[in-house]
C-alpha cells in the first residue's frame, strides 16, 4: 500500500524483505531479499527450507535423548527440580543408583561443552544451527562425556565426589550462571545486529542511494536500530538519503498517571534513541509512530521529537491484487451441490444427471449433501458414488460445502441453499467463477435487481437496430391441462398464472446478434415468486429447427425492472418466448414489457455472475443441463461478470442479516494478548441465544512464536472440535489479498485484546476494519476504543437532531468519598474529576425517553484521561431498586466533544450515575457537561461510532462476560452499527490513506542542525 502510494508520487519502490519472504510481490518492483531475523527477533524460514535439513546424527541424538537413559541424564542436570516433582514418588532400586552415578559425571560434562563452545567462538543460536554445527556439537558431547569418565576413572568416592562438585559449583553458582546467560544474551543480540547493519549495507550497495531517496522503516526493533546506527556512522553513502524511522511498541506500561515510577525500567528505550543523537548532526532521520498516545511516550524519552502518522490501509486495493480470474476456467468441472433428503431422490437425481450430462464439455462433479451421520452411511453404502462417464459423485455434511475450494471448478451450481453457503458463493466470484443458484436464495433476488444496472452498462456501447413493444394483446395463454391456445385480452398488464404459459413470437431484426427483454412487475402484486423465462431461436424457414434455446428463473418484487439479454444465433429469425409461473399461487402481473434488438459486436451474459435455475416440473434437461450449456456457451463473459458481481465488500453491505448469519472474525496470530483464548468460551456464553440471525465464529489459527501458549493451543483445540455450523477455521497465515478479502466478507471484526497491551498501541486489523466499513468490537482504555470515541459526538449529533428531544437534566452534583457525600460546587456546565471520589448525581428520567445523551468537553491539559461513568437503572426516585448498571469509559483521544448514549430500560424511572477517572489519579474537569434524554421510533441509535466497545477491567472473568454481552448486542442491533461502520468509512479511509503517510515523510527538514536535549545525548551516553 505505502510503496503504491509512493510510486503514484513519482518514487521508484524498492523493497528490501526478509530472506524467507515469499509474498506475492507486484510486478516492476525491485526486490532486495538481505534481513535475516524478523521483527521478534527470529530467524525466519521461507517455504524452501521451512523443513530443516534432518539428519542421521540428528536422529541418533535424538534416539538416545528421548531413551531411559537420556531421560535420567537430563533429571541429573536439575536434581533440585527433580526431587521437587518426584519426591513423593522417588525413583527406586537401579533408575536411583543410575542417576547417583550420573550426576557425578554431569557437572564435568557440562564444563567441558562449555569451554568447547567459548573454543568454537560460535555466535549463531543453537536452533539456527546448520547440519554441520550440530554434528560438531555432538562429536562435543561424546568427548566431553569421555573425558569426564577419564578423569573420575580410579578415583575413590571421596574424591569423585569432590570433582564433580568442583565442577558444580564452577558452573552452577548464581552469579556465574547468571553471568553466562547474560553474555550468551548480549552475544545474540550483538549477532542480530550485525546481521541488520550487513544487511542494510547491502541494500546501500545496491540502491546507491541520493539526497532524493527515502528510506522507511516501517517497524524496527531496538537491536535493529544498533545495526542502523552502525551503518550511519560507518557508511558515508547512508548520510545521502533521508531516513524514516518508525516504532510501534509501548515504551511505559499503563496509563500516563503511572508513568514517573517506570523511568528505571525504560532505561533500554531511553539509550536505543539517545545513542542516535550523533548520527542525526550527520544524517537527515526523523522518528514516527502510528498514536498519538505512542507519541507521547516517545517524546518523554528527550531524545528527539516524534510525529505521528497514520495506520495506512487500502482495503479494496489489496482484494483487487493478484491474479486475475480465469476466464475460460481451465476446463475445470462443473459442481453441483445437491442436497437429498433420501437414497431414492439421490438415486433419481444421479440417473437423470448422468444420461442428460453427455451435453456438456466438461465433466461434472455431484456433491451429495446428506443430512446426518447415520444417513451418510446409508448412502455410502448405496453404491451411487460409483464412477460414471463423465458423472463423478461425493457424500458430504452440509458444514463440509465450506471447506470446498471453489478453484477447482469452472462453474458452481447450488441445486439446494443453504445460509452457510455464502462463503462458497463469494469465493467463487472472487475467482471468477460463474455461481448458478436456486430461485430461493438471496444471490438469486439481488442478481435479477441488478440486471438492468449492469445491462445499462455492458450493452451501453452497442447500436440499436430497433424496438418491439409487447403489450398484453400480443402474447398467447397456452393452458397446459387442456392443451389449448388463446390471445391474450388487450389490457395495460399481462398477467401469468400457474398452469399456463404466457408466450408471443418475435421477427428477429436483420443484424442484430443480441436481443434484450425488458419487463416490470406490477406494484400492489405481493408475490415475489420466481417467473421461469423459456427462449428458443428458429430459423423461420417451414422445416426450421429450434436452435439456442435458453431456460432460466427471474426473482423480484413489486414494481420491479426485470431484464435478459439473450445472444441471437446466427441465421435465426424467429424468436418463441415463454413465460411461465409454476407453483405460485398468486398470479405474477407484468406491464411494459419490451424488446430491444441490438449489434453489441460481443456476447454479454443473460445475468450477471451466472444464472437463476429454472423449475420445469419433468423437464430434467432443460432445468439443469440448458443452463450450463448457456454458461459453457459465453463463459468468458459470465467468469469476468462473476467477479464483479460477487465483489465481496459491495455484497457484504447489501446482504444483511437475518437473510444470512452473522459472521464475526477473529483475524491475526493466536496470542493471548489478543485474546484468542477467549473465543471458545465466548462462543459457549452465545450459544443459548436462538434469535436471529444465526452467529458463526470465523477465526485464524496460527502461532508467530515457535512456543504457542498453552491457553492458545489449547483454544484452538476446542474450536476445531466445535460444531461447523457455529466455527469456521482458518488455518495458517494469509497472503494479503486473500487477508482482506476474508477481512471484507465479514460481518463484524472481534478485538478482544488485552487493555494493558493496547492502550497506546495501534492494531491495522481495526484500523483495516473501519476502512472497509465493517463493525468492530473492542475493549474500553485502548486506542482503539478512544478512536471510536472521538468519531461518535458527530455521528450523535447528526442523528439525534431527527429525533425527539424529550428533557434535558440540570442535576446536583454531589462529591462521593466512602460513605460521606457533601454538595459539589463547581460553575455551571462544569463536573471536577478525581479517582478517590466519585462526582454522583441522582435523578428522574422523564416518560417515554429511550436514550440517556451525555456530551461534555474534555480538559484541554488531559485529553489522555480516560473517564468512567457508572449508570445504575432504578424503578423509583425514592428507595428506587437497581434493576440494570451500565459501565461506560470514554476519552484518551483528542476529540473535542465526547458523546455517552445509552438505552433506557422501559421499566426505569430513574437513574443514579458517578463519574471518576477510570486508570489513573489526575484531577480533571468535564466542560460543558449536558445530560438529554431522547425519544426514538424505529430503528435504534448505535452508542458508539463504528462498532461496540465493551466494559474490559483487569478481572478476566467479568472481561469475558462483557465481550459476550457486546456480541449481543451488535447482533441484536446489527443493521445500526453496519450503517454507523460505513457512515464513517470515508471519514477513516481519508484520514489513514497512504498517501498521508508519504506526504508526511516529504515534509522538509529543518535547515539548522537538531539540538540535542540536556539530559540525554549520545556523548553522555
Amino acid at each position: 500500500m505505502v510503496l503504491n502510494a509512493a510510486a503514484q508520487r513519482g518514487f521508484q519502490p524498492i523493497l528490501a524483505v526478509n530472506e524467507a519472504c515469499r509474498a506475492d510481490i507486484p510486478e516492476g518492483w525491485d526486490v532486495l531479499p538481505v534481513f535475516q531475523y524478523g521483527f521478534w527477533g527470529r530467524k525466519l524460514r521461507g517455504e524452501e527450507s521451512s523443513a530443516p535439513t534432518f539428519t542421521e546424527d540428528d536422529r541418533s541424538y535424538l534416539r538416545l535423548k528421548y531413551s531411559s537413559l537420556g531421560l535420567l541424564w537430563a533429571a541429573a542436570g536439575d536434581l533440585g527440580e527433580f526431587q521437587h516433582y518426584n519426591r513423593s514418588y522417588p525413583p527406586t532400586g537401579r533408575a536411583l543408583d543410575r542417576i547417583k552415578s550420573l550426576s557425578e559425571i554431569r557437572p564435568l560434562v557440562d564444563l567441558y561443552l562449555r569451554e568447547d563452545l567459548a573454543r568454537r567462538n560460535s555466535t549463531t543460536p543453537p536452533e539456527d544451527w546448520s547440519a554441520e554445527e550440530r554434528a560438531q556439537s555432538y562429536t562435543a558431547l561424546r568427548e566431553a562425556i569421555r573425558a569426564a569418565l577419564t578423569s573420575l576413572k580410579g578415583k575413590a568416592p571421596l574424591e569423585r565426589a569432590l570433582a564433580s562438585a568442583a565442577a558444580r559449583n564452577a558452573i552452577l553458582s548464581d552469579r556465574q550462571a547468571r553471568d553466562v546467560g547474560a553474555l550468551h544474551d548480549l552475544t545474540d543480540m550483538a549477532h542480530k545486529a550485525a546481521a541488520f547493519d550487513q544487511a542494510l549495507c547491502r541494500v546501500m550497495e545496491s540502491v546507491r542511494p541520493t539526497e532524493n531517496d527515502l528510506f522507511l522503516y516501517p517497524t524496527i526493533n531496538y537491536f535493529e536500530l544498533r545495526g542502523l546506527k552502525s551503518v550511519l556512522d560507518r557508511e558515508s553513502g547512508a548520510a545521502a538519503p533521508s531516513h524514516h524511522v518508525i516504532l510501534r511498541r509501548n515504551v511505559y506500561s499503563g496509563y500516563p498517571g503511572n508513568f514517573d515510577s517506570q523511568e528505571w525500567d525504560i532505561h533500554a528505550s531511553r539509550t536505543a534513541l539517545a545513542l542516535l543523537g550523533d548520527a542525526r548532526r550527520r544524517t537527515r532521520i526523523r522518528f514516527y509512530t502510528d498514536t498519538p498516545a505512542l507519541t507521547h511516550q516517545y517524546n518523554l524519552l528527550g531524545s528527539t521529537d516524534f510525529l505521528t502518522g497514520p495506520v495506512p490501509v487500502d482495503m479494496v486495493g489489496r482484494t483487487r491484487s493478484g491474479d486475475a480470474p480465469s476466464e475460460d476456467g481451465d476446463r475445470r468441472p462443473t459442481l453441483i451441490i445437491y442436497e437429498a433428503h433420501d437414497v431414492q431422490q439421490a438415486r433419481l437425481f444421479l440417473e437423470q444427471l448422468r444420461a442428460a450430462a453427455q451435453d456438456l464439455s466438461v465433466p461434472v462433479v455431484v456433491n451429495v449433501v446428506i443430512r446426518g451421520e447415520q444417513c451418510l452411511y446409508e448412502f455410502e453404502v448405496s453404491g451411487l458414488d460409483d464412477h460414471h462417464g463423465a458423472v463423478e459423485v461425493q457424500f458430504i455434511l452440509p458444514d463440509q460445502v465450506d471447506r470446498i475450494d471453489a478453484d477447482r471448478f469452472s462453474t458452481i451450481v447450488f441445486g439446494t441453499w443453504r445460509d452457510n453457503y455464502v462463503r462458497l458463493a463469494l469465493q467463487a466470484g472472487e475467482r471468477g467463477r460463474p455461481v448458478v443458484v436456486t430461485a430461493n436464495s438471496w444471490l438469486a433476488r439481488i442478481r435479477t435487481r441488478d440486471a438492468r444496472n449492469f445491462h445499462d452498462q455492458a450493452l451501453s456501447d452497442a447500436r440499436t437496430l430497433s424496438r418491439a413493444a409487447l403489450p398484453a394483446a400480443s402474447w398467447n395463454r397456452y393452458d397446459f391441462a387442456t392443451g389449448v391456445s388463446a390471445a391474450v385480452a388487450a389490457s395495460d398488464r399481462l398477467v401469468v398464472e400457474d398452469g399456463a404459459a404466457t408466450t408471443v413470437d418475435l421477427a428477429v431484426a436483420t443484424g442484430a446478434d443480441t436481443v434484450r427483454l425488458v419487463m416490470r412487475r406490477s406494484p400492489g402484486v405481493n408475490s415475489e415468486g420466481p417467473l421461469h423465462l423459456i427462449a428458443f431461436f428458429t430459423s423461420g424457414e417451414a422445416s426450421g429447427h429450434s436452435e439456442g434455446r435458453h431456460d432460466l428463473a427471474l426473482v423480484g418484487g413489486e414494481d420491479e425492472d426485470l431484464s435478459v439479454v439473450l445472444p441471437v444465433p446466427a441465421g435465426a429469425a424467429r424468436l418463441s418466448l415463454s413465460l411461465c409461473n409454476f407453483s405460485q399461487p398468486a398470479a405474477i402481473e407484468i406491464r411494459a414489457a419490451e424488446a430491444v434488438w441490438l449489434k453489441a459486436g460481443r456476447t454479454v451474459p443473460a445475468l450477471p455472475g451466472g444464472l437463476i435455475l429454472p423449475e420445469l416440473v419433468g423437464d430434467f434437461r432443460h432445468s439443469w443441463i440448458t443452463p450450463l450449456r448457456n454458461i459453457e456457451a459465453a463463459y468468458a463473459s459470465y467468469a469476468r461478470s462473476a467477479a464483479e458481481h460477487l465483489e465481496p465488500l459491495e455484497l457484504r453491505k447489501r446482504i444483511l442479516p437475518p437473510d444470512r448469519p452473522l459472521v464475526l472474525a477473529y483475524l491475526g496470530d493466536a496470542r493471548e494478548e489478543k485474546g484468542f483464548h477467549h473465543l471458545p468460551d465466548l462462543m459457549r456464553a452465545t450459544e443459548a441465544d436462538r434469535t436471529a440471525p444465526a452467529l458463526i465464529l470465523k477465526s485464524q489459527v496460527y502461532y508467530t512464536s515457535d512456543y504457542p501458549e498453552p491457553a492458545c493451543l489449547t483454544a484452538a483445540a476446542r474450536l476445531r472440535s466445535a460444531s461447523r455450523d457455529r466455527v469456521t477455521l482458518i488455518e495458517g497465515p494469509l497472503n494479503s489479498r486473500d487477508y482482506a478479502r476474508e477481512l471484507l466478507k465479514s460481518d463484524a471484526i472481534l478485538i478482544p485484546y488485552r487493555r494493558a497491551d493496547y492502550i497506546a498501541r495501534s492494531s491495522g486489523i481495526f484500523s483495516e476494519a473501519l476502512a472497509g466499513g465493517i463493525p468492530v468490537i473492542v475493549p474500553t482504555g485502548t486506542w482503539m476504543s478512544a478512536e471510536c470515541d472521538a468519531l461518535t459526538y458527530g455521528q450523535h449529533e447528526t442523528l439525534i437532531a431527527r429525533t425527539d428531544r424529550t428533557a434535558m437534566a440540570q442535576p446536583a452534583f454531589h462529591r462521593l468519598i466512602g460513605n460521606q457525600t457533601a454538595p459539589m460546587s463547581a460553575p455551571s456546565g462544569r463536573v471536577p474529576i478525581s479517582r478517590g471520589a466519585l462526582a454522583c448525581a441522582h435523578f428522574e428520567i422523564p416518560d417515554e425517553s429511550d436514550y440517556i445523551w451525555i456530551t461534555y468537553r474534555p480538559d484541554p491539559n488531559f485529553r489522555h484521561v480516560f473517564t468512567q461513568f457508572d449508570i445504575s437503572y432504578q424503578d423509583n426516585f425514592e428507595n428506587g431498586r437497581e434493576i440494570a448498571m451500565v459501565k461506560r469509559v470514554l476519552g484518551g483521544s483528542t476529540a473535542s466533544t465526547f458523546s455517552l448514549l445509552a438505552r433506557v430500560p422501559r421499566a426505569a424511572r430513574a437513574i443514579w450515575f458517578g463519574i471518576y477517572n477510570a486508570f489513573g489519579f489526575e484531577h480533571h474537569e468535564l466542560r460543558d457537561f449536558t445530560i438529554t434524554f431522547v425519544r426514538r421510533g424505529g430503528r435504534p441509535l448505535p452508542e458508539t461510532a463504528g462498532g461496540v466497545v465493551y466494559f474490559s477491567s483487569d478481572d478476566e472473568a467479568a472481561s469475558r462476560n462483557e465481550l459476550a454481552a457486546a456480541v449481543l448486542r451488535l447482533k441484536r442491533d446489527y443493521g445500526t452499527y453496519a450503517a454507523s461502520a460505513e457512515a464513517i468509512q470515508p471519514i477513516w479511509a481519508q484520514r489513514h490513506d497512504p498517501q498521508r503517510l508519504i506526504e508526511l515523510l516529504e515534509l522538509p527538514f529543518p535547515a539548522t542542525e537538531p539540538s540535542d536535549h540536556a539530559r540525554f545525548t549520545g556523548a553522555d551516553w
